[in-house]
Parts: structure tokens; C-alpha cells; sequence
């Protein structure tokens, strides 16, 4: 190699590492070397201060690998470390820079130096990956929106439209980097070597557009998924586990149940033990699935992972208790916006109706019909035992509300039957009035 001069050692030192790495597939030494906390340790402040652009740029033209040019990465890298030891980083910068370095390092791992099988290179990938969603997310959490008073020409913008453009400014560095990410997608699809790429980027696309509320966009991500021929036994499990989790957390946004289930289960089972957190975040999703399944989770599963909140929704699911569910959820509202749940969640209150429910009909049979089998029941009985439990101080609770939340019931297919609203009955099917929830097709 054709070396010019740097002062720094340890600069010089971190690109020749990393161009042999590459060459000899080291993946964790190039994983760890790509790492900007790593290089900000390897190489001091003043040798990244005082080495200018201009002379690591053309240091670094002379560094390739198999004749790939590792410029660009370097440079990238090079650029984003600079701004990062500034006295006051400008977040936007690094966000731009952070694009850089993503980009160039794709182009390494598609390039034909690397025929093969890539797996070597995808935890550099991922950490990549995730530093540029990072620098993302800080970038637009840094957005000052009292400081929005004119648009992109100069002029004056109204108190409603200041809050859209100030909307628009908190989310526009993650767009960023969704759209980088998504100028990549297709030139993976159907690689056969590099299929683990190609779902860590689907992961990281479904991720961000389900953060971001575009779920639009995170539908068409699954359309492509489904439509992809993957070959798990050429993916590492690690990043395969990531992907099957968001995944079926994006079929529980959709209320596809049973394919939520089949992902998020296989995600759940083939996790590492050590990945605590992640199986952890797993379980929140598919307690919520299950439970929308019909499928109750052991309380020893809950009470290992630390998810007691699901246990009082268990408990009220179980009882027909509708004031422990709203409870729960009014308490632990922010943890299941965090997991994503909320709206999966939310719907099992239809369940706990169907438990009350079941329980009333079952005390109607038995104290007033002296144990007869019944499938006409005054709507009053149903509207007395909901009205304890929804005990609603302005509202008085009423025939109406009973025969709306039981035409819910109806038509998720929870109770069969109708309501004769003229005669004030409920009128349930003689043959399984209340199918169990395993057999109820939610979706």
C-alpha cells in the first residue's frame, strides 16, 4: 500500500485495522472499529482535532480492499467523529454524516470483494444502524418549536400552522433516516447471500415507520416481506429474532392475530436467555396477542419477566372485573403506548365484558330460572350487573348502554344471539350462545 503521511499513529493505526479486518473478515474487530465510541477511546482528541479533512482524505484514497475503495467510509467516519468532539455538535450535521457512513458501508458489504456469505458483516450493520437511528431520534428531540415563527421563505405562519411545521421539524431526521434506509431495501431483495442484510433493514424500516405513525408505509414493508422467499438457515439468529419481532408486532398493529402469534412466539423461543430486555419487550406484545387469542400466560411466565400489569388484566379477564381493567390501563397507559400495545390492549376490555357477561347468565339461570336453560334474558338483568361494575357518576348506566356494548359482543362474535330491542329481551342461540374465545376468528 502507498502510505501517506499522518502525524496522528493511532489514526493511522485505526485505518489500517480496519482495512485488514475487511480483508480477512474479521467481523468483530470491524464491527467494534466502525463503533464511533470505540475510535473517540482509540484516537485522542488532539490528533482528531488538528488533522484536517483535506489530508485524511487523501491519506485515505490510497486504502482499498481487494480494490474496493475504503475511502468514502473513512472519510464518512472521519467527518462524523470531528463533529462529535466539537465544544457544541450540531446534531443535524451528524445526523448527515451518520447517513454517510451507512451508506458507504453498504456499498462495501454489496460490493464483489465480498462474495459469499456476508454474515460476518451484519453486526456491523446493526451498529451502524443503530447509532444513525440515534443520532435521529436526538436530532429531532433537539428541535426548539417556540423558535418556529416563519416558514422556509421568510414569512409570517399562524399559531396552528407553527405546531404542524414544528411537528413536521420533530420527526424530519428519523424521516431521514427511513428514506435512507429505504433507497436500500430492493437492492438486497432476492440476494441470496445477503438475505440477513436485507432483514435487518426491514427491521430497522418497520421499526421506524411504526414510531413514526406511518403505518402505511409499514404495510407495503410487509407486503414485500411476504412476498420475499427468505432462507432462515442462511440468517444468524440474532438479527432473525429482531426481525420476527417487529415483525409480529407490526401484524398486532394490523389485528392479524394468529400471524402475531406464529412471529412473535418463534421470536420468544429462539431469543437468547442473556437478552433479558429483548424477550422481555417480546412477551409484552405476545401476552397482548395471546390474550386477544384467547390464550391466558402463566402467571410464573409474567411474574419472571416482571409483567404484573398483565396479571391484573389476567385477573380481570378472568372475573369479568371491569374496573381492575381500567384501572391497569389508566396506570400503566404510558408503558403500553411505550411497547406498542396500547390499541391490542385496549380491546380486551370486550373480553372482560364477555366474562361479565358469562357470569351474569349463568346467576340468571340459576336464581331466577331455577336452573333451566334459558336463551331469552330480560336486557334489565344484564344492564343491573354491568351498571355495578361501570359505575359511571354523571351518566346513569342504562338499557341503551347495555345493548350497545352487547351488539359488540354480537358482532366480534363473542356471544351469538340478537337483541329484540322492542321487547327489551336478549335472545341468545341455543347452541353455544358464548363460543370459546380459541374458536372466535378475531381476524
Amino acid at each position: 500500500m502507498v502510505r501517506l503521511t499522518l502525524k496522528s499513529i493511532a489514526l493511522t493505526s485505526w485505518c489500517e485495522l480496519l482495512q485488514r479486518g475487511l480483508t480477512f473478515r474479521q467481523g468483530k474487530i470491524v464491527s467494534q472499529l466502525v463503533s464511533t465510541n470505540y475510535i473517540l477511546q482509540f484516537i485522542n482528541y488532539e490528533d482528531i482535532v488538528s488533522t484536517k479533512v483535506v489530508i485524511f482524505e487523501a491519506y485515505s484514497s490510497t486504502i482499498k480492499v481487494h480494490d474496493v475503495p475504503l475511502k468514502p467510509l473513512l472519510v464518512s467516519l472521519f467527518k462524523l467523529i470531528k463533529e462529535k468532539v466539537r465544544d457544541k455538535p450540531n446534531l443535524t450535521v451528524i445526523v448527515t454524516h451518520s447517513i454517510s457512513v451507512v451508506n458507504a458501508f453498504l456499498d462495501i458489504y454489496r460490493s464483489s470483494a465480498m462474495e459469499g456469505s456476508s454474515n460476518w458483516l451484519v453486526p456491523s450493520l446493526i451498529s451502524l444502524l443503530n447509532m444513525l437511528d440515534a443520532a435521529g431520534v436526538e436530532a429531532d428531540a433537539q428541535c426548539d418549536l417556540t423558535g418556529v415563527e416563519e416558514d422556509d421563505v421568510g414569512n409570517s405562519i399562524s399559531n396552528e400552522e407553527r405546531f404542524q411545521y414544528g411537528a413536521l421539524r420533530q420527526t424530519q431526521n428519523q424521516q431521514k433516516v427511513l428514506n435512507t434506509i429505504r433507497q436500500h431495501i430492493g437492492k438486497f431483495r432476492g440476494d441470496e447471500f445477503r438475505q440477513a442484510g436485507y432483514i435487518v433493514l426491514m427491521s430497522e424500516s418497520i421499526q421506524l415507520c411504526m414510531r413514526l405513525g406511518n403505518i402505511q408505509m409499514a404495510s407495503a414493508f410487509l407486503k414485500t416481506v411476504e412476498s420475499s422467499h427468505l432462507d432462515v438457515s442462511k440468517i444468524p439468529r440474532a438479527p432473525l429474532v429482531t426481525f420476527k419481532y417487529f415483525l409480529g408486532k407490526l401484524y398486532m398493529q394490523q389485528e392479524k392475530f394468529q400471524k402475531a402469534d406464529e412471529a412473535l412466539t418463534w421470536s420468544f423461543a429462539n431469543c437468547s436467555e442473556n437478552n433479558k430486555e429483548l424477550k422481555k419487550h417480546i412477551l409484552e406484545c405476545l401476552a397482548a396477542v395471546r390474550l386477544r387469542n384467547g390464550k391466558i400466560p402463566s402467571n410464573a411466565l409474567l411474574k419472571k419477566y416482571s409483567l404484573n400489569h398483565y396479571a391484573d388484566v389476567v385477573q380481570a379477564i378472568k372475573t369479568g372485573d371491569i374496573r381492575c381493567f381500567e384501572s391497569t390501563l389508566s396506570s400503566k397507559t404510558d408503558l403500553f403506548v411505550e411497547e406498542g400495545t396500547l390499541l391490542c390492549v385496549e380491546k380486551l376490555k370486550f373480553i372482560v365484558y364477555r366474562t361479565l357477561f358469562k357470569r351474569i347468565l349463568e346467576w340468571a339461570k340459576k336464581e331466577l330460572y331455577d336452573g333451566k336453560i334459558i336463551n331469552v334474558v330480560p336486557l334489565g338483568v344484564f344492564t343491573a350487573g354491568f351498571g355495578w361494575q361501570i359505575d359511571d357518576k354523571f351518566v346513569p348506566f342504562d338499557n341503551e348502554e347495555m345493548a350497545c356494548i352487547t351488539a359488540n359482543l354480537i358482532k366480534l362474535r363473542y356471544v351469538k344471539g340478537y337483541i329484540a330491542w322492542e321487547y327489551g329481551k336478549i335472545v341468545l342461540s341455543k347452541q353455544t350462545p358464548l363460543p370459546r374465545l380459541k374458536q372466535v376468528q378475531i381476524s
